[in-house]
């Protein structure tokens, strides 16, 4: 995948305003095009070239190719480049001011090109950073967009226990002021809502509730 981005970039036309950001650097669609991946971000761009850019790619060829040197020379390495690529943390302006003075003269270009080359690398870390901040920013959209959709409110959920609760206390004071009303009247199953009439009538014996009829004539 690495080797499929770095060969589409050798063969970048920097005339073609169709191939190139308005920053200088590939556009992504292009290499995703040309490569014929699924995906293709920023950072695997920056990754398979960290240094490549318009600017680069429009340079002559002789000039891309690496210098050859004596391996002499390649041993004798210069003190000063060695030191600022072994910082760990940047210098403060102070610091590199007392840096620069004390570095000897014949030094100063490999100074110049580790600088220039360390500039171009966090302009296009800066880029990706952009880009991953853009994407960020849409996978949260896209996250929200979900949980209004299936995740019930907060909010709402503490409004509908609230009022639940508020119904179950007007229903338990309904209820004792009904059970107070009817305890005037004691036990229901103690009131005979018949007549004493009707209750004497219905306690007679076996013989029948029909009065005896009796003959006045004889």
């Amino acid at each position: 995948m690495k080797d499929q981005i770095a060969a589409v970039l050798k063969e970048m036309d920097p005339l073609d305003d169709d191939q190139w950001t308005g920053n200088g650097d590939p556009k992504v669609d292009y290499i995703k095009e040309k490569t014929g991946l699924e995906e293709v971000t920023r950072h695997m761009i920056f990754e398979a070239d960290p240094s490549f850019n318009r600017k680069k790619a429009a340079e002559p060829e002789q000039e891309q190719k690496p210098e050859v040197t004596d391996p002499e020379e390649d041993e004798q390495e210069n003190a000063s480049v060695e030191h600022l690529s072994n910082l760990d943390e940047p210098m403060t302006e102070k610091q590199f001011a007392i840096f620069l003075r004390d570095v000897p003269a014949e030094d100063l270009r490999d100074v110049e090109l580790l600088l220039k080359n360390q500039q171009i690398d966090i302009s296009r870390q800066a880029n990706y950073l952009v880009d991953l901040k853009f994407r960020v920013k849409r996978a949260v959209g896209f996250v929200r967009s979900r949980i209004k959709r299936e995740v019930p409110d907060s909010s709402n959920q503490e409004a509908i226990r609230d009022y639940l609760e508020s119904q179950k206390r007007q229903r338990a004071d309904r209820a004792a002021k009904r059970d107070a009303v009817f305890g005037q009247f004691g036990n229901l199953n103690d009131i005979n809502p018949r007549s004493q009439l009707d209750q004497a009538m219905a306690r007679k014996t076996k013989r029948g509730t029909k009065r005896p009829e009796r003959n006045l004539l004889k």
